[in-house]
């Protein structure tokens, strides 16, 4: 049976780059290094693709993910989005990019480092979890970042939902949420692959 995918509408400008901002490398197309994909429009700045049913659109050296169909959004909501936005660190000169959707958000850095962090505005000395599936992760008083951020982001192709708590400040009350993964492995892939195919722009 045939997946219904939920349609993602995006009004876009025209592409403006900006000197020193990131862009794609001449050539490089996401949806052509993925066996799995059907490509609608690649090795352009804003290439659209199909990863196993997953919807996604390239805008430059940033990448929106349509990930719910019909079925899903009864229980988990309508507006489910992930972004995957890069940029140039203007002290460094390095690339890195990030993932975002709800209370999680993962990192990626052209030396491979990775991270991931839940919520904002933590209570100091509060535990930050976030589960997924039977899988259960904990950090105590680092703003909410996980020191295993690399273990975790790579567990998520093994559950479907995720929850995730954290202790928002002044308040000192638990936030809690619960939703889907899914798209979350295409925000992982996207990412780890924008940080190795985007360059700087010319001036």
């Amino acid at each position: 049976m045939k997946t219904k995918i939920a349609a993602l509408v995006l009004v876009a400008a025209p592409i403006a780059l900006v000197a020193g901002e990131l862009k794609l490398k001449d050539g490089a197309s996401f949806c052509g290094s993925r066996k799995n994909a059907e490509c609608l429009d690649p090795g352009s700045n804003t290439e659209r693709g199909v990863v196993n049913g997953v919807r996604y659109r390239l805008f430059g050296a940033n990448a929106y993910i349509a990930t719910m169909d019909e079925q899903e959004a009864d229980s988990f909501g309508r507006d489910v989005v992930w972004s995957v936005h890069c940029q140039r660190d203007k002290m460094s000169g390095s690339r890195n990019c990030h993932a975002s959707f709800k209370t999680i958000f993962m990192f990626f850095e052209q030396n491979g480092n990775e991270s991931l962090l839940v919520g904002s505005d933590h209570f100091p000395g509060t535990v930050t979890s976030i589960k997924i599936g039977d899988k259960r992760f904990d950090t105590r008083d680092r703003d909410g970042e996980f020191p295993n951020g690399r273990t975790i982001i790579n567990s998520f192709r093994d559950g479907k939902t995720a929850v995730t708590r954290y202790t928002k400040w002044p308040y000192r009350a638990w936030i809690d949420d619960e939703f889907t993964l899914r798209g979350s492995e295409l925000a992982v892939q996207l990412s780890r692959w924008l940080v190795k195919n985007t360059e700087r722009a010319p001036d």
